[in-house]
């Protein structure tokens, strides 16, 4: 009655519920999810709906052309001065306006669309590792809730034999009731336990299934995450700064309300444009000619004497949400800091825990067996053989936490890095909606 946990099922797969069902690896879910997760999608058209900031901004330094026409029917009293009588004219006209000068304003709007299509860039990033690392935990759920039922299969499997193993011992008066009565517990305890698992396994592929969007009785490979972490804390900060989407989307908003501050400011100044039309009518007023024509061309200058104060109001609220974006990254920063150090640890702390409980569970099992064959001439009791057995299980079950654990502990350290890219996994190229300059002729 010997049991084993499969070391090859450990390392390569998790069991199909069917054996007629493929094989699905962490990299054929995280494409899934890449292209079909409506999270994704909706943050894709986001940053698309975003991108049309540009256009909108840089239309400050083009030209206005504008045409307009009417007709307009005037009747006059005649009069001793009066010569016309009143007409039906109608006019046609096409005007053009040029800003000469905005008071800085489309610079700063053409710069706080650049960093408001960065930011959401950035959003979008970070959309994607989220769901790459919530991903990655539903994927390892199932792996370890389909690895640990198994383990729980053959516990019961091994109680059911040593339950009629020691029903038989009873009725050749080599044991008690109470040794009967023990197993019997032990044997109902390892039903129950089986059929929470069983529990367990389905909640996490519905999760799978919720996610992905693919069927969960696939055989889903054990991965393998090969991420080249750096050494120290300091570096893995230093990346961190560097590639987190988080922190870079954040920067590039600050900078944004900062070009907004100038936005505002630019209410301050003059606003200059040069201008021309011409206009054509027929039957001007007052009906005494049958058509007429005008052009003209200037340059125009406005500027702002008082507002009630509105202008200065906005410039404050830009520099207090310039003031909020900066303590939002510092805030970030520290957290991120945070995550680094608490998935850095846990990661080692799982690669030790690793370590021990395979000679934990080695040995588990090497005294199980010593135990039951002790128990087979009496020198040990019917509970000593069931203890052997709870210790190997409890053994293989936190191996397989342990194991589980430390990949998914990795995926998150990898997304707190910013590591965690489509790239990485070759599922997906750049993004081409991230070009600053894609509609600028549009």
């Amino acid at each position: 009655m010997k049991r084993v946990l499969p070391v090859a099922l450990m390392v390569l797969l998790a069991f199909p519920v069917n054996a007629a069902a493929e094989t699905l690896t962490m990299e054929r879910a995280l494409a899934r999810v890449y292209t079909e997760n409506p999270s994704i999608l909706a943050a894709r058209y986001n940053l698309r709906a975003t991108q049309e900031l540009y256009p909108q901004a840089i239309a400050g330094w083009r030209p206005r052309i504008a045409a307009e026409a009417g007709m307009t029917s005037t009747h006059i009293e005649a009069g001793e001065f009066n010569r016309g009588d009143g007409a039906t004219t109608k006019s046609a006209t096409v005007s053009v306006e040029q800003p000469l000068f905005r008071g800085f304003r489309t610079l700063a709007e053409t710069g706080a669309a650049k960093q408001r299509i960065e930011a959401d860039a950035q959003a979008l990033r970070q959309t994607e590792q989220e769901l790459f690392v919530r991903t990655a935990e539903v994927y390892m759920d199932v792996i370890r809730n389909r690895l640990l039922l198994l383990l729980q299969h053959q516990n019961r499997d091994l109680l059911a034999r040593e339950r009629e193993s020691v029903l038989a011992r009873f009725g050749a008066g080599d044991i008690t009731q109470t040794d009967v009565r023990q197993t019997e517990a032990r044997y109902a305890s390892a039903i129950a336990s089986d059929a929470a698992a069983e529990s367990r396994l389905r909640q996490s592929e519905a999760a799978f299934e919720q996610v992905t969007g693919l069927p969960p009785d696939a055989v889903l490979a054990m991965p393998s995450p090969s991420f080249s972490f750096p050494e120290s804390v300091d570096d893995m900060v230093a990346d961190a700064a560097l590639y987190n989407p988080r922190l870079s989307g954040l920067r590039h908003r600050q900078d944004a309300a900062e070009e907004d501050i100038r936005v505002a400011r630019s209410d301050f100044y003059p606003q200059v444009s040069a201008f021309a039309n011409h206009t054509k009518e027929y039957d001007p007023q007052p009906g005494l000619i049958d058509e007429s024509e005008a052009s003209a061309i200037g340059v125009r200058a406005t500027m702002s004497l008082y507002e009630g104060g509105a202008t200065a109001s906005r410039v404050r609220q830009a520099r207090a949400r310039a003031s909020q974006r900066f303590v939002e990254i510092q805030s970030a920063e520290t957290s991120v800091r945070a995550d680094i150090l608490s998935q850095r640890q846990r990661l080692r702390a799982l690669e030790a825990e690793i370590a021990a409980r395979e000679i934990e569970v080695s040995a588990a099992r090497y005294s199980a067996e010593g135990v039951r064959e002790e128990a087979r001439i009496g020198d040990r009791t019917v509970l000593d053989t069931l203890e052997a057995d709870q210790a190997v299980l409890e053994a293989e079950s936190a191996l397989v936490d342990a194991r589980t654990g430390h990949i998914v502990t990795a995926y998150r350290l990898a997304a707190t890095l910013g590591m965690l890219t489509p790239q990485a996994f070759g599922i997906g190229e750049a993004d081409p909606a991230v070009d600053l300059y894609a509609y600028r002729d549009e």
